[in-house]
């Protein structure tokens, strides 16, 4: 069978623990609306706004550098990530026979064809084997559905369009491989494209959802596009045994961007969260700004410090090879309130590298990072090579990394046209080849290769930023 093996976006041409038990009508302000906290992995009521660490004094964040050489450049693993295709074998449904030859425009062997088996993703996902993977063809298809354990929905591209809503919630299940979204453009319909919700549901007073086995989701190749204001393109909000989420080579064109809540468990079993964000762009709908695009709130409730996770609980996110344009307010918005065993804290982390991220011109204030948490808690959180521009204000909010290094913050912008969102490096400019050496990286957020001899010296180096620049 013949299979298609990669798509670019057009634009490649070209959890302190805010859970949410109701994040209000669908269309308010998804950031403005009541939070939940957490006790044992449930959810009680507590204040919406932003959670008191237990006071932090302005004047003694420093925003400076942590001296690179106590960075952990080890533990960062540069190959991990495929920047090609899907690959089926690795997937979650490379083991099932195809039932269907599509043709060669889709990434996985089909089980079932839309329109061609059934008139409608929802019937055709309902009848498909788990594994299983539902084809849709290109066009535009109208539908709301829910995912269903290891049964795959892939599209043709860019010109398979879905119109709707995908609810995630039904994922809980024995085997942790993955069910993928691949391949296609969503248009949201609603204040949230992928959620934890139920289908169709004006306010949502049960987007957490206590996951008893394993919930894991992979996103690749989507082009997300929601209705501007307060919009997710995707928020899910997990507790109990926890889960892991992959989004990858994808853009999102939203008000907010991603909301990762999880709900970590202080008594046996223990939670265990895993969240990859890499080679995504982020970006506003309309021209308007961002804000927080990537949020990860991971926590057990409570203030910090009062609340201890469960022996054996790991938390872990990385955060690679990013864009996210025109932010205003903060661009990474994250929780660092968890007080783990040693053995836990040292298989746990929040690790951002390489990511450009620049402010919103309109913006009063941005910030690259708001931690929203106190000192000296867990997971270990570092920052390097990453690229900032147009920011107003300090680099972070509230608790600095624990290991930062080659972090560049420029105020005259070093990108092609970066009015019109070409984030592409100029030549001669303070980024190229300036990165860390001991963090290496395969490819960058369009896919190409790192490094790249940027200066004309003779020595391959990467750049800082998401972007590789080739003379």
């Amino acid at each position: 069978m013949q299979v298609r093996t990669r798509w670019a976006a057009p634009w490649a041409l070209a959890l302190v623990t805010l859970l949410a038990g109701c994040d209000g009508e669908a269309s308010g302000d998804a950031g403005a609306t009541s939070d939940a906290g957490l006790v044992d992995g449930s959810v009680t009521e507590w204040d919406g706004g932003r959670l008191d660490a237990g006071g932090r004094d302005a004047s003694a964040v420093d925003s400076g550098a942590v001296d690179s050489g106590a960075v952990d450049a080890g533990a960062v693993d540069g190959g991990a990530s495929d920047s090609g295709g899907i690959d089926a074998g690795a997937g979650d449904s490379g083991a099932v026979d195809a039932g269907v030859d599509a043709g060669p425009m889709f990434a996985y062997p089909c089980d079932l064809v839309v329109p061609d088996d059934h008139a409608t993703i929802p019937d055709a996902v309902a009848a498909a084997p788990s594994p299983g993977v539902v084809c849709v063809r290109a066009g535009t298809h109208d539908a709301a559905f829910s995912l269903r354990p290891h049964v795959a929905v892939v599209g043709e591209g860019p010109a398979t369009i879905v119109r709707g809503e995908i609810s995630v919630r039904d994922l809980d299940d024995p085997d942790p491989t993955a069910t993928r979204l691949a391949d296609f453009t969503l248009e949201g319909t609603r204040n949230e494209g992928i959620h934890t919700c139920p289908l169709g549901g004006g306010s949502c007073a049960g987007r957490q959802i206590n996951i008893a086995s394993d919930w894991s989701l992979h996103l690749s190749r989507l082009d997300i596009r929601m209705p501007g204001g307060s919009s997710y393109c995707l928020h899910t909000s997990l507790a109990w045994r926890g889960g892991s989420l992959t989004m990858e080579d994808s853009r999102c064109v939203s008000g907010r961007g991603i909301r990762f809540l999880g709900g970590v468990r202080q008594t046996a079993p223990a939670s265990t969260y895993a969240v990859t964000v890499e080679r995504n762009r982020f970006e506003p709908r309309g021209g308007s700004a961002l804000t927080e695009p990537i949020e990860l709130l991971i926590g057990s409730g409570g203030f910090c410090g009062t609340t201890p996770a469960a022996r054996g609980t790991r938390v872990t996110a990385l955060v690679r090879n990013n864009e996210l344009f025109s932010v205003a307010g903060a661009a990474v918005y994250l929780i660092q309130c968890l007080d783990l065993e040693r053995d836990d804290a040292r298989n746990s982390f929040y690790r951002f590298t390489y990511n450009t991220i620049t402010g919103a011109p309109s913006a009063r204030r941005a910030y690259a990072f708001w931690n929203n948490s106190s000192d000296g808690h867990d997971p270990r959180w570092s920052v390097v090579n990453n690229l900032y521009y147009g920011f107003v204000g300090a680099t972070y909010d509230g608790p600095t990394p624990d290991e930062e290094a080659h972090n560049l913050r420029l105020d005259v912008s070093p990108f092609v046209d970066v009015v019109a969102g070409d984030l592409r490096l100029r030549s001669g400019v303070a980024p190229v080849d300036a990165a860390d050496t001991g963090y290496v990286v395969a490819v960058d957020v369009s896919g190409d290769p790192r490094p790249i001899d940027g200066d004309g010296d003779g020595v391959a180096v990467h750049d800082i930023g998401a972007r590789e620049h080739a003379p």
